[in-house]
């Protein structure tokens, strides 16, 4: 008895043994020849299925900084059979986001779709795009500056990895200063810089700027009776903040590095990133303003 298969692209015949080779109807024919004692015996045709395997298809995950191209998209695949890889695949699937390069931060979901192949079905699972906040923070030279970051910078975050130019210059000279506002007394700096934490410090004579970049932060203000330094996420409206609590002072100050003096913000200003600012909070235990 010999076999051949009808169906070669879904199994081959090597001997007696089938291999499967792709998803489809696989048609396996046996043949028996005669002899000169036998007569040849009719072909004998048997037919099965082989069902396509689920490939699961996973868009990566990606980092970038606003106002950068998106990076490529890349996939990573799980349920491969044998040594198959992503070349053998009639149609492999794609990823798009709806992120732009003028996206603002955020997070943004990656889409995979589109793949087609004769032995694979396809499982999608989503990935998703950060585009990382950036600020550039401006530290005027031999003047004490008020400062929050609006979020917290990617990598190490200690004033002097934190606040250098670009060639990693220090940008400041002496101590950074923060407030403790349960104590209501300064303290020396952490360790850390944490966002939306106003802090001090006093501007070297070299460079003035330095750009940050990091995750995006929700725009929340920690406050506790009495004095605090505080520092926005996002650009706000004066109004938002004093509607976020009726325990908040109306009265709220900056520091005018260039004119070395407290302004207040008016009625209708806006708290701007990358400041900080006085607020008294009149309530009787800390809590936590969303404006």
């Amino acid at each position: 008895v010999t076999f051949v298969s009808l169906t070669p692209n879904v199994a081959t015949v090597n001997g007696s043994t089938v291999t499967v080779v792709g998803a489809g109807q696989a048609r396996i024919r046996a043949a028996q020849d005669g002899n000169a004692r036998y007569a040849p015996a009719s072909n004998v045709n048997r037919t099965f299925t082989v069902a396509k395997v689920t490939l699961t298809a996973m868009a990566d995950n990606q980092v970038r900084r606003y106002g950068e191209p998106n990076p490529t998209l890349t996939m990573t695949y799980l349920g491969f059979v044998g040594l198959d890889d992503a070349t053998v695949l009639d149609t492999p699937p794609s990823s798009t986001t709806t992120a732009t390069q003028t996206s603002p931060p955020g997070k943004y979901p990656i889409h995979p779709a589109g793949g087609h192949d004769n032995s694979y079905d396809f499982r999608y699972v989503r990935g998703e795009l950060i585009v990382e906040d950036v600020i550039q923070l401006f530290l005027r030279r031999r003047s004490w500056n008020l400062l929050a970051l609006p979020f917290r910078p990617a990598g190490d975050t200690s004033p002097a990895r934190v606040l250098v130019d670009a060639e990693g210059q220090p940008l400041f000279v002496g101590r950074v200063y923060a407030w403790d506002k349960n104590r209501q007394s300064f303290i020396v700096a952490p360790g850390e810089l944490a966002p939306c934490t106003g802090f001090w410090t006093h501007g070297a004579n070299g460079g003035t700027t330095k750009v940050l970049h990091g995750p995006v932060e929700p725009n929340v203000i920690s406050v506790a009776p009495g004095w605090n330094i505080v520092g926005v996420a996002a650009d706000t409206p004066l109004a938002d903040v004093l509607d976020a609590s009726p325990d908040v002072a109306t009265l709220v100050w900056w520091w005018d590095a260039a004119s070395k003096r407290y302004e207040a913000v008016p009625g209708g200003g806006v708290l701007e990133r990358g400041r900080g600012y006085w607020l008294f909070f009149l309530g009787t235990e800390e809590a936590m303003l969303q404006p």
